[in-house]
């Protein structure tokens, strides 16, 4: 069992944002949320094997693409969406599980999530780049509680490299991948209740169950704002961040904060 869940039924799901089950995943996560239902939403970067640029598909990708929404098509549900065609490009998504870890700490969470998965799905955005992520972005980070100045004065969450901003953020991917695979890395979306797990589109029926089971909606506020979705894991403070982490994301800030003053 991961470390970072305790030994109750709690449901905590794990998701790659270029994954169309995911998305729909993610949908009914939202009909829980507003149901009142507890959700633990955690970002993992499926394939961190692409290349920066992402990959586009060919005659050799493209067929199992297909059938992968496909799949994830054949289980919608009134009010639920998913695009007709894949998108042409892959993306390498470390940089939008980054933005994700990013939003945990900025309270924007569920707002980042829903951002993310429309942006790619729904309009072919490559979420892989961080320029692209600063422009889709940058508004909502700015509207949250963040505390690193990059982010909270102009919406900058993802460096360059595709990394989180914060050591905190770099803390939380680096424990939700962890505990990932303490589950044995099962296929995405992966569903964990506290005492088992279920992956793919497994995972995805038994959320279409939960949602079926939760208290009706009707009797609560209209959503202004995204649910938020609360996580009790709290990265151990004698963890370190590697030596590239701080070259490449804490060097730029300090260097900019000396030449301003």
């Amino acid at each position: 069992m991961p470390a970072s869940v305790e030994p109750s039924r709690t449901l905590v799901l794990y998701g790659d944002f270029s994954c169309p089950m995911c998305y729909l995943a993610s949908q009914r996560v939202d009909a829980l949320t507003d149901a009142g239902v507890a959700v633990q939403w955690r970002a993992v970067e499926h394939r961190p094997d692409l290349p920066v640029g992402g990959l586009r598909h060919d005659v050799n990708t493209l067929p199992a693409a297909e059938r992968a929404l496909g799949d994830a098509r054949a289980l919608l549900r009134p009010g639920e969406q998913l695009p007709a065609a894949v998108r042409a490009l892959v993306p390498k998504t470390e940089a939008a599980v980054s933005a994700y870890a990013e939003a945990c700490g900025a309270e924007v969470e569920d707002e980042i999530r829903r951002l993310l998965f429309s942006a790619y799905w729904d309009g072919g955005v490559d979420i892989g780049n961080p320029v692209v992520l600063h422009t889709l972005l940058a508004g909502a980070f700015m509207r949250g509680k963040a505390t690193s100045d990059p982010i909270r004065e102009s919406g900058y969450a993802v460096a360059v490299t595709g990394g989180p901003i914060t050591s905190q953020a770099w803390r939380l991917i680096r424990g939700w991948r962890q505990d990932w695979q303490a589950l044995g890395a099962p296929e995405l979306p992966s569903l964990w209740d506290g005492a088992r797990v279920k992956f793919g589109e497994r995972a995805v029926r038994q959320l279409a169950v939960e949602v079926s089971q939760a208290p009706a909606p009707g009797g609560l506020p209209e959503r202004t704002s995204p649910a938020k979705v609360g996580s009790d894991w709290r990265p151990p403070t004698t963890v370190c961040p590697p030596a590239t982490w701080v070259s490449q994301v804490g060097d730029p800030w300090l260097r900019a904060f000396r030449m301003s003053h």
